[in-house]
């Protein structure tokens, strides 16, 4: 079996109709972890310190909320939405293929956007040229961090 299988098998209780349950377990707690039970407390635990990172999770309803009021200040129009889809499938990608942990998506996504130079009425081609910018961005940061061996 393969080892790909193999954690999926040894970890499938995360996955399927319990996955927003174990998700809401987490945002708790990441926000409070004397908010979720000792066993689970525990299994989070060991997940915020996984050998060669440094990078600690955060959690995901805050930064939600930050682009929600980034966007209602109209920050996020433009080519936003581009740069944030591509560096969001760039690093989902580096994830599946092991060149970074999954709690390393939502900073490579946000650092890719702050860093963006967006304009505000993008045509076709800078689209294109930033959504290429996006994915190379990601990929430069996970090579640069070497956070997982290829």
């Amino acid at each position: 079996m393969s080892s790909v299988m193999r954690q999926f098998q040894d970890n499938s209780y995360l996955f399927g109709g319990n996955a927003p349950f174990i998700e809401d377990l987490y945002e708790k707690y990441l926000a409070n972890p004397q908010s979720v039970p000792e066993q689970w407390r525990e299994y989070f635990d060991r997940m915020q310190v996984l050998p060669g990172s440094t990078v600690k999770d955060v959690a995901r309803a805050p930064v939600e909320q930050s682009f929600v009021q980034r966007a209602k200040r109209g920050e996020l129009g433009g080519a936003a939405p581009c740069v944030l889809n591509a560096a969001n499938e760039a690093a989902v990608a580096a994830f599946l293929g092991g060149r970074c942990r999954f709690i390393e998506i939502v900073p490579l996504v946000a650092e890719t956007l702050e860093a963006a130079s967006m304009p505000a009425s993008p045509d076709l081609d800078e689209l294109v040229a930033l959504d290429a910018w996006a994915r190379g961005e990601v990929d430069r940061a996970c090579e640069a961090a070497r956070i997982l061996p290829s």
